[in-house]
Order: C-alpha cells, then sequence, then structure tokens
C-alpha cells in the first residue's frame, strides 16, 4: 500500500464558485442556512463562512 500525502491546492475562484453554487441552491430549495447545516450536520457558522468565501 503506498502512502504519500497529496496536495490539494485550489484556484480561489474555485472556493468562490463553490461558495455561489451553496448559496444557490439553498436558496432553490427555499431553506434557511440554519436549516441546511441541521441537514448536513454543521454549524450555522460553519455554512455562513462557506457561503460567503470570496
Amino acid at each position: 500500500m503506498t502512502n504519500f500525502k497529496r496536495n490539494f491546492e485550489f484556484d480561489d475562484n474555485i472556493m468562490a464558485r463553490v461558495s455561489e453554487n451553496i448559496r444557490k441552491y439553498r436558496k432553490i430549495a427555499g431553506i434557511t442556512q440554519e436549516q441546511l447545516a441541521v441537514d448536513v450536520g454543521k454549524s450555522y457558522d460553519f455554512i455562513r463562512r462557506i457561503e460567503y468565501k470570496k
């Protein structure tokens, strides 16, 4: 078994796009950040930080 650490570096633009998509599809679903946080088992603050990453 090979053990090595991979380097996952993402362009800031990709992170902004992910953030925009989370916000977009959450709004389409008609749920709040608090509701999404409960659904995915994360804190409200986590969702808030992800959505506003620019």
